[in-house]
């Protein structure tokens, strides 16, 4: 077993020296993800190849620890010679049926500010990043390229 550091930095602030909280794990030919912080999938490539990665795994949705989970998936993505060897997984919390308070008062306060807004699963964020914000990329990578569904390939 081995593992890898591929970003320390944390908080959401931007370091020119540090990627983003991530760490990867490899057992037996098997690469995990354990978060995706900014610029940790450069890193990544320096330890693993596309065909080993099996999980990413993500703690927790503060942006710091995702902000790069959309190139993980897309860039392994059935990639001409360079792609998942076989469906990987993501996995993470599911949704929360509030969001965090410190108690009544601040709860209130919270909701004074959100508005619509609602806390989301790490299946809704993995359909989102697939459906919506690289949608483009995808249709046009599958009518171009011949690639398959992409859900086929990363599960959550």
């Amino acid at each position: 077993m081995s593992v890898y550091t591929l970003g320390t930095g944390g908080g959401p602030i931007v370091s020119s020296s540090r990627a983003g909280t991530s760490t990867a794990i490899r057992v037996d030919g098997a690469t995990y993800v354990i978060d995706c912080g900014m610029g940790s999938i450069r890193n990544y490539r320096s330890h693993a190849e596309w065909g080993e990665l099996r999980a990413v795994l993500l703690t927790h949705h503060h942006s710091d620890h995702i902000y790069d989970l959309g190139a993980y998936l897309v860039t392994g993505w059935q990639v001409p010679g360079e792609s998942f060897a076989r469906p990987i997984q993501v996995f993470g919390p599911g949704r929360p049926n509030r969001i965090p308070a410190l108690g009544p008062e601040h709860e209130q306060q919270i909701a004074s500010r959100v508005a619509e807004r609602e806390m989301t699963s790490t299946e809704e964020i993995v359909d989102a990043l697939l459906d919506k914000v690289f949608s483009s990329d995808v249709l046009i990578r599958m009518a171009d390229e011949g690639r398959d569904e992409p859900h086929e390939w990363i599960q959550s």
